[in-house]
């Protein structure tokens, strides 16, 4: 059997025709509909004509016809498929061409929009116009003048010569209804700065959340595309200062949750709770390394608090998960994505392609903004402390005093966002045809059609650290003076056995990774080939500290009574002048956050929300909480000792 030679064989394919549902005609055309179908059907089946004009009444000629009706680019760039078969469906939109002679109400104008809009084409201009602002360059708030746009269009009209007689002039309303019907058909085709001039930039992604339109890149399979953002956690937890014993809960700045979610299953993959209001390169990193690193529930401390049946997160509890390779991770413009640890180390060592998106735009990052309103919406908002969706939020009251009150403790929150997020990937959702992340997951990973995906090496894995920075540094040393080669960053002395007797290393480059804690840099050769970690000598050997801390420190040396010396540990002392600022904070009768309870908790280091544990009785005098003397060296054994990371927290 052969077909019109002048149709290409793929646009024949019935597979990929757009279907019609016939329950939605009138009677007499779904039967019109089903004979021409049955008969374009019977002929792409093989069928010679004569059979088809026999069994349908349908001769070749309108079978013919009607074949290239269904191949036709439609409305959406495919081929009409059996759209063609409609009534009109190909038929082109009527295009006037005549002078316009109709009466004031409208009989006899008809395409004389259309035919105006073409031959005055400053008129399209003079919406455009309408929606920028007042400097022109961006566009303006909520809100188009329709009439100010017609009365300016009356006025060039008029100006070109137009008279009374002429259209739109001569019709009752003089062509408003018609510019507003032309507006609107802008605003259903889609207009951007049209749309946006007249609902509003902050509704945007509302606008395009139920336009039901797809990006052109999307994701067919688990881990192929996720989405990564952060959010300020909607409560106030505390940090516990314990001086003797004494227990003192200051309340701490909101935290940060970086959160990276599938995009294909909305399955939570990792998390970490940043101790910052603004996340930092180092916090994208961690998530990462959290999403490497095998899932345990976490030790809980609140009586009754429990993980329920099934609760977990995939690297957990999905054999195939851990290992696995994303393909792409899609990212706001923020400029902490754009850290050198990220594009140039963790992105070239993962092989994870980044999508930036735009600021303020979440609907690009559906999946990952779905997480956080289920998040805040069944879990956060039953605690106390919740700052709720805003100060105007009824069910906020005194977040900051029932923190307090309540004894809130920042590492208990933790654990509720723990388990709030296994649970999240145990809840059933209808976009999965009622099954849970994780079932979808162990589907995706199960029998065959998990080997198809491409794994990570096995090194990542086993050790997935990622440098927060990647500095190349000069040796320094002097063979005459006998002082031996050796790193000097940010007032610290590095060596290690290796490098000291290195003496013709002097002069030469290293290349160091810094990771969270700052007493050991890790080097290389300028080729790549490992050098071994560098320690830190001296008085910064003394505790675990990062980067930030060690600058905070010189930083407030000399003032606010805070010093120290040569023999004293820099960090502990630190400590103690940041936990009696904090413990003044907490003691006050109406508390106040405490960025001092951050910088406390970040020093601890992640994962450790312990209590800090300090001697501060002898400050206490003339009844006010806390003195400010000068600060007392630590005992030993009571500071910060780097604790076990927590999962992800």
């Amino acid at each position: 059997m052969t077909f019109p030679r002048s149709i290409p064989a793929q646009k024949l394919d019935r597979k990929n025709w757009a279907g019609v549902e016939p329950s939605m005609m009138s009677e007499e055309q779904r039967e019109r509909f089903n004979t021409l179908k049955g008969a374009v059907d019977m002929y792409l089946d093989g069928k010679p004509p004569r059979l088809v004009f026999a069994t349908h009444g349908v001769s070749r000629a309108w079978l013919n016809k009607k074949l290239h009706d269904c191949v036709k680019p439609g409305p959406d760039g495919k081929v009409q498929g059996y759209r063609g078969l409609l009534p009109h469906a190909t038929r082109k939109p009527y295009v006037r061409k005549a002078t316009v002679h109709g009466t004031s109400d409208g009989f006899g104008s008809a395409g004389g929009w259309g035919k105006l809009m073409r031959e005055q084409t400053w008129i399209n201009k003079l919406i455009r116009d309408a929606t920028r602002g007042k400097s022109g360059s961006g566009v303006k708030e909520a809100g188009i003048n329709v009439k100010s746009i017609h009365r300016d269009m009356m006025e060039g009209l008029e100006k070109r010569g137009f008279t009374p007689k002429d259209y739109p002039l001569h019709t009752g309303n003089k062509g408003y209804s018609a510019l507003c019907r032309h507006i609107n058909k802008l605003l259903v085709q889609g207009d951007a700065d049209l749309r946006r001039a007249k609902y509003g930039t902050a509704n945007e992604a509302r606008l395009d959340s139920r336009s039901g339109k797809t990006g052109w890149l999307t994701a067919h399979r688990a881990l192929s595309i996720v989405c990564y953002d952060e959010q300020q956690l909607p409560l106030i937890g505390t940090l516990v200062i314990e001086i003797g014993d004494r227990e003192i809960h200051v309340p701490m700045q909101r935290c940060s949750l970086c959160l990276m979610v599938d995009e294909f299953t909305g399955a939570v993959l990792a998390y970490f709770i940043s101790m910052r209001r603004r996340v930092s390169a180092s916090d994208v990193l961690k998530v990462l390394e959290h999403l490497l690193t095998p899932w345990k529930p976490m030790a809980l401390t609140i009586p009754g608090l429990r993980y329920p049946v099934g609760a977990a997160l995939p690297a957990g509890v999905v054999e195939g998960v851990l290992g696995a390779r994303i393909s792409m991770m899609r990212v706001d413009n923020d400029l902490v994505h754009y850290a050198n640890s990220i594009l140039e180390y963790a992105v070239d060592r993962t092989g994870i392609a980044l999508q930036y998106g735009e600021l303020a735009r979440p609907i690009t990052r559906q999946p990952v903004e779905h997480v956080f309103a289920m998040l805040q919406t069944r879990f956060l908002s039953r605690i106390p402390s919740t700052t709720g969706s805003g100060p105007d939020d009824p069910a906020v009251d005194d977040p900051v005093g029932k923190a307090v009150k309540l004894k809130i403790k920042m590492s208990d929150v933790q654990q509720v966002v723990d388990i709030a997020l296994a649970q999240i990937n145990n809840t059933r959702q209808v976009s999965l045809i009622n099954a849970t992340p994780l079932e979808e997951l162990a589907r995706e990973f199960s029998g065959s059609r998990g080997s198809v995906i491409p794994r990570w090496p096995a090194g990542l894995v086993d050790s997935p650290k990622f440098p927060n920075e990647i500095l190349e540094v000069t040796v320094a040393g002097n063979i005459a003076e006998k002082r031996q080669p050796y790193v000097e960053h940010i007032d610290g002395i590095y060596t290690n056995d290796l490098l000291r007797d290195a003496w013709t290393m002097i002069g030469k480059p290293l290349t160091i990774h810094i990771h969270d804690d700052f007493r050991t840099l890790q080097a290389y050769h300028p080729g790549g080939a490992e050098f071994g970690p560098l320690w830190v000598t001296g008085h910064w050997a003394h505790s675990y500290h990062t980067k930030e801390t060690r600058r905070e420190i010189i930083h407030a040396k000399g003032k606010d009574d805070f010093d120290y010396g040569r023999d004293d540990d820099p960090v502990a002392l630190y400590g103690d002048h940041l936990a009696r600022i904090a413990a003044e904070k907490g003691l006050r009768k109406s508390p106040k956050v405490s960025v001092e309870a951050n910088k406390i908790a970040r020093m601890m280091g992640p994962g450790n929300l312990g209590p800090h544990k300090t001697t501060l009785e002898a400050m206490l005098h003339r009844g006010s909480p806390l003195s400010k003397p000068a600060p007392i060296r630590p005992a030993a054994g009571a500071r910060w000792r780097r604790g076990a990371t927590g999962g992800g927290s």
